[in-house]
């Protein structure tokens, strides 16, 4: 269990460790490509939780160094995958090339919620997903559909990710229009492979004549929403040739810790904190935004670049955390963030509104049902809505005890809202320390407890 008193303190230094996240999705990229990846610098593999498995399955792994060789198993496509049940950021990229390829992936049951999701975004592209549900376990498998075809309708931005993967498992070229500029990880790593992606915008260039504009501008607003162009497409072309050699891949921090980092910092603004090693990507710092808009002050600095995009270092400057709201759209971006953003709007002044969260309902780990009984142990006040959660700020609770296992971004949340209670505080920290095994020491060396 871990223990948490409370802090008065944060100041030093973290360097944050590479992203588990970001080194699975890696690997499934080197096995349906059939290429080695060489990954540096890079997580132990059980820093990637249920998704071991899975790539232990698909992929070998050597050490060699300090760098980490990923490459391809001959896997039987007849043979069924072990899937997690758990989402994680890209697990639905992973799950479509999977499916794409022609596996036949088996999941615990129930996992009814995700499959059906899954189901209306592969109808959207022509393929059919078939579902087999057994006591124990869940099949899914992807029905013969050679005739699929581009998405004729908007692309909601939550289902990029698993039509982006089917069509890289079908080897084919796909072409959508959404409503979302699409900014993921995905962009920079799968232009390194060899598949160039765009998001171009479709709104015309406006007239430089100011009476012109001011006419589009009156016609655009007679418009109903439903007949107004998409604002952007999003192209790829899997079906280009890849080149065999090995393919040398670095990772950014772990956004999540960062995340967490971030939240502790937010509510323990005594001294200062450096976090070394962050992703200064738009795609990992949702929590930031977050303390922004409350008028944090920030201090980033870019250090680097790596195989999916930039890495820097910052600081945050003392603010009043105040109640503010947030679209968390889309899903992937927030989805491990939102925890420890909920724990840092408790201790705010006023109200605060998490919207577009439909998807996380249910019994999910990590779900709206697991964040909000951990709000309840905590003791902040809360309430409930078809797409979101609401959140009452207080300034100060007391120290808790919550004994149950919960995902380690979620039990991270609960120990960052720790470090400010009246008292001490008890977590269950299995999933923390199967994640970063070092949590403990990284507190104990930026935190101060009060005398």
């Amino acid at each position: 269990m871990l223990e948490i008193d409370s802090v008065h303190e944060i100041a030093g230094t973290i360097s944050l460790p590479p992203s588990p996240e970001l080194f699975a999705l890696t690997a499934m990229l080197a096995y349906i490509s059939g290429r080695t990846f060489v990954v540096e610098p890079y997580p132990e593999l059980a820093a990637c939780g249920e998704f071991i498995p899975l790539l232990q399955t698909c992929c070998d792994f050597k050490n060699q160094d300090r760098r980490c060789l990923i490459s391809a198993r001959a896997a039987d496509v007849a043979s069924p995958l072990p899937f997690p049940r758990a989402e994680t950021p890209y697990s639905d990229y992973s799950a479509g090339m999977l499916l794409g390829r022609g596996h036949v992936l088996t999941m615990s049951s129930p996992a009814g919620t995700m499959l059906d999701v899954w189901k209306i975004r592969c109808k959207s592209a022509g393929f059919a997903l078939q579902v087999e549900t057994a006591p124990l376990q869940t099949l899914v498998r992807l029905e013969k559909s050679e005739g699929a075809a581009f998405p004729s309708t908007v692309i909601d931005a939550n289902d990029i990710h698993l039509l982006l993967g089917l069509f890289h498992g079908r080897s084919r070229a796909i072409s959508m229009r959404t409503d979302n500029p699409w900014i993921s990880p995905l962009r920079p790593i799968l232009a390194l492979m060899g598949y160039p992606l765009t998001s171009q915008s479709n709104t015309p260039r406006p007239p430089t004549d100011p009476i012109a504009r001011r006419m589009l501008n009156w016609q655009q607003a007679a418009k109903k929403i439903s007949d107004v162009n998409p604002g952007f497409t999003v192209s790829v072309d899997f079906s280009a040739p890849l080149p065999p050699e090995p393919l040398a891949v670095s990772l950014p921090g772990d956004e999540i810790l960062g995340a967490l980092f971030i939240g502790a910092k937010s509510l323990i603004q005594r001294g200062n904190l450096v976090i070394e090693n962050m992703a200064a990507e738009s795609w990992a710092l949702q929590t930031l935004q977050f303390v922004r808009k409350m008028g944090c002050k920030i201090g980033e600095q870019v250090t680097g670049v790596t195989s999916f995009g930039q890495i820097g270092s910052l600081q945050l400057q003392r603010f009043e955390i105040q109640g503010r709201k947030a679209d968390c759209l889309p899903l992937f971006q927030f989805r491990e963030q939102l925890p420890v953003m909920v724990m840092i709007a408790a201790y705010g002044a006023g109200q605060s509104l998490f919207k577009q969260l439909e998807l996380l309902q249910g019994e999910l780990p990590g779900g709206i049902a697991q964040i909000h009984a951990c709000l309840d142990i905590v003791g902040v006040r809360h309430g409930e809505m078809p797409d979101g959660i609401v959140i009452d700020g207080a300034k100060r609770y007391d120290g808790f005890d919550l004994p149950q296992p919960l995902p380690a971004f979620l039990a991270g949340a609960a120990a960052v809202a720790a470090l400010k209670c009246t008292g001490k505080s008890t977590i269950n920290d299995e999933s923390i320390l199967a994640r970063w095994p070092n949590f403990k020491e990284m507190l104990a060396k930026v935190c101060k407890a009060r005398v």
